[in-house]
């Protein structure tokens, strides 16, 4: 008996020493919730006693409490301290007890979580991820894919479709990275096709680059405005120099005038142009009709041009009455909006949309009106109005010179008739009349004192501007003899 009771202690002892040496917590409890025994793993930093009060969990008794009620074995995770434990609930209710058998499971819940969070990235993605097989059928896609239009067949099976799919068909044959840009008015986005080295399927990843194609565009469009506006810059720069150079040589205004209609309407594209020059009639500035005109095409045009030249001077419900009384430029888009406009059925006939006129200035003063019209709808081009504000003031300073060119002329032709009629008068007298100038040069003389001078000189006649000593210096038969050179000298001086 003795040898049997060592056997039996010996037996215990050794449950006891594999219950303390297991490494995780071993908890007997009551039906109340006491312990009755417990391994040292339990006060291990993860083990089930709580760190903030040193007494075993209580969420751990409540749910050991509660199986051994419903005596049921349970498994129930809890976090206490920085660990994660799972507990198993094992109830023996014939002897009043519930066994807890505890494993620490943080890493592995980490781990899981890790999983478990990187199966919802595709879905927190907010761009299209996709996984397709290599015959094309999708594997996966997250929900911002099934809602990008025109992106996946829905099937079954769902398949790519329509461009994307022949791109990922030449990325399964070559292997290599593909890309692909799926966008319209609205939005845009860039895939990227990768197949996986060593696996059957391949990823497509999605990103928006609406914004990206936005400001591309709209850097695009900004270059060609401005490669336009230095396009519009060089052209007026050019416009305004071959009408300086034009004006410059012309003869009259008229002819001025005739070269700026003909440059501006090749300028801008416009078929007919028309010059007015500004009058007084009655006490009032107004603009006059002139024959001065450039017509591209014919149609309906001699209507027009009649209309225009018998039309009330100064209408300012007209283009050139309008810009005459306000010295401004005038743009009409569409004439057909002028209801008052009083040659509308004129340019109606001769197909003509648009109209526009600006005044020709000297110093601050209108001396003439240019219009123009389309026979398209020409919108306000602010660097055409700015050049025709630099042409209108050029056309006014040839005019200023022309009218002064016009009175120097006038002017030396009266001077030359009264100089005509002067010489005639000093021609007529008996009385010789000489006429010299501060250096005694000749000036004027009449034939009868060209005659008594040659007489005086042997014969030699003087000249307009000569010297009266040089002439006596000259002479060759002096009217007197002298002893010497000296008395000759004497005389002359």
């Amino acid at each position: 008996m003795a040898a049997e009771k060592l056997t039996q202690d010996a037996d215990l002892t050794s449950l006891v020493r594999i219950m303390e040496e297991c490494p995780y917590p071993i908890v007997r409890l009551n039906a109340e919730g006491k312990v009755l025994y417990s391994n040292s793993a339990v006060s291990r930093p993860n083990g089930l006693i709580d760190p903030a009060t040193g007494e075993l969990d209580a969420a751990t008794v409540e749910a050991a409490i509660e199986a051994y009620k419903a005596n049921i074995s349970a498994r129930q995770n809890f976090e206490i301290g920085q660990s994660i434990l799972t507990v198993h609930f094992n109830p023996v209710t014939e002897y009043g007890y519930v066994n807890l058998f505890a494993r620490d499971i943080t890493e592995h819940a980490l781990a899981r979580k890790k999983l478990e969070d990187a199966a919802k990235f595709p879905n927190e993605n907010p761009n299209p991820v996709v996984r397709i097989e290599r015959d094309l059928k999708i594997l996966l896609a997250n929900q911002p894919a099934h809602d990008l239009p025109g992106l996946i067949y829905p099937g079954p099976p769902a398949r790519l479709q329509g461009e994307l799919a022949q791109v990922a068909e030449k990325a399964v044959l070559s292997g290599e990275r593909q890309e692909y840009l799926l966008e319209d008015d609205k939005c845009a986005f860039l895939f990227n096709i990768v197949p996986i080295q060593g696996e059957n399927y391949l990823n497509i990843y999605g990103r928006e680059v609406s914004a990206e194609r936005d400001a591309k565009q709209a850097l695009v469009k900004a270059n060609a405005d401005l490669e336009k506006r230095v396009a519009d810059r060089t052209a007026s720069v050019r416009l305004l120099q071959n009408i300086v150079l034009a004006a410059n040589s012309a003869e009259t205004f008229e002819a001025a005038l005739q070269t700026a209609l003909h440059e501006i309407c090749m300028f801008a594209g416009w078929p007919v142009g028309h010059a007015y020059v500004i009058d007084e009639i009655d006490g009032i500035k107004v603009p006059v009709p002139t024959g001065i005109w450039h017509i591209s095409k014919g149609a309906g045009m001699a209507s027009l041009r009649r209309a225009t030249e018998n039309q009330r001077f100064g209408d300012p419900s007209d283009l050139p009455g309008w810009v005459a009384s306000r010295g401004q430029v005038r743009w009409i888009e569409d004439l057909a909006n002028e209801k008052d406009f009083p040659r509308l059925e004129f340019t109606k006939e001769a197909g003509l949309v648009s109209g526009m006129a600006f005044p020709v200035t000297l110093h601050d003063q209108i001396v003439g009106v240019l219009e123009f019209f389309s026979s398209e709808t020409a919108d306000p081009d602010m660097e055409i109005i700015s050049s025709l504000n630099h042409i209108g003031t050029q056309l006014g300073s040839v005019a200023e010179r022309k009218r002064a060119e016009a009175a120097l002329a006038a002017s030396q032709e009266e001077a030359s008739i009264a100089h005509s009629h002067l010489s005639s008068a000093i021609e007529a007298m008996e009385q010789g009349l000489i006429l010299y100038d501060k250096e005694d040069r000749f000036v004027l003389m009449n034939k009868k004192s060209t005659e008594i001078m040659a007489k005086l000189a042997g014969g030699v006649a003087p000249k307009v501007g000569q010297e009266f000593e040089d002439f006596l210096r000259g002479s060759r038969n002096p009217s007197r003899k002298f002893e010497t050179e000296e008395d000759r000298q004497a005389w002359i001086q």
